[in-house]
């Protein structure tokens, strides 16, 4: 896989972790299928994105086969609690 850059809300970069974001979809509720659906969705569009692009991604794609984990995922990694 190509390494991907990501820049975070700050403004630094770091490189794509794919580990990381199948564990929040999963941590969501989402299936690892399912997970790995998204994951690879994302994946396609990929190449310099921001964090908060890829959360909307995320949730994009897990909405359509898990809406449970996708509120659950929009209201911890999506919604700002403040």
């Amino acid at each position: 896989m190509t390494n991907y850059i990501v820049i975070k809300k700050d403004g630094t970069e770091e490189e794509f972790n794919l580990d990381k974001i199948l564990d929040v979809i999963k941590a969501a509720g989402a299936s690892e299928i399912a997970a790995e659906i998204v994951v690879n969705k994302i994946i396609e569009r990929l190449f310099k994105v921001r964090s908060s692009k890829i959360r909307r991604l995320v949730y994009k794609f897990l909405k359509k086969i898990n809406k449970k984990a996708a509120n659950n995922y929009r209201k911890h990694y999506i919604e700002d609690p403040y």
